[in-house]
């Protein structure tokens, strides 16, 4: 697929070389066209909307298979370690988050993009991690090379360390008082219920 693209810009400026502007914007626009998205997806989806759709799918990258943990368990491992041993930065800023935050950290993600009229439901959200989702962007999965949709995984196997988590805040009540573990700990109780 990327190929055919180089070709494409390689056709447009073949034609530019020609002084041949109509032609160049005829191959781009039938072989390669800009879609614009429309305005950009402001959806900010609830620690519960989260952690359904990721026991929904294992706790599983449904595009390389890796495990992923609990967010919440990340967030608690940080405040339990310190942030020298398990740092944590809200914004995500590579150089002082430790590297957990963008490995196994779950996010939603979009399967079908809405830049390419995938719809904000249930059946286009998957569970994908931090890196995934930044390398995948807004692209379609047939137009990356290697890329693949992979089954969910077996929550019964590989449960993201969720009931650990609810377990270990469920005995230490003044965890708690963390707003960011409160919202997990109620998102996590809800969908396990």
């Amino acid at each position: 697929m990327i190929m055919n693209k180089i070709a494409t810009i390689y056709d447009v400026c073949r034609a530019l070389s020609n002084d041949d502007v109509d032609a160049a914007k005829r191959a781009i626009q039938n072989e390669y066209p800009f879609i614009n998205p429309g305005s950009p997806m402001e959806r900010v989806y609830t620690a519960t909307e989260c952690t359904r759709i990721f026991v929904r799918d294992g706790f599983i990258d449904r595009y390389t298979g890796t495990r992923m943990v609990f967010p919440g368990t990340l967030r608690l491992l940080s405040l339990e370690l310190g942030n020298n041993v398990f740092p944590f930065q809200a914004n995500g800023r590579i150089e002082v988050t430790h590297p957990a935050f963008w490995e196994l950290y779950p996010t939603v993600d979009h399967k079908d993009a809405a830049a390419h009229g995938g719809h904000d439901e249930m059946s286009n959200l998957i569970t994908a991690n931090v890196l995934t989702v930044v390398a995948k962007r807004a692209a379609r999965l047939q137009d990356l090379s290697g890329w693949k949709m992979v089954a969910p995984g077996d929550f019964e196997q590989w449960d993201g360390t969720i009931w650990w988590f609810v377990n270990f805040v469920g005995r230490r009540e003044e965890l708690l008082r963390n707003a960011h573990l409160m919202t997990w700990f109620q998102a996590a109780r809800t969908c396990l219920s």
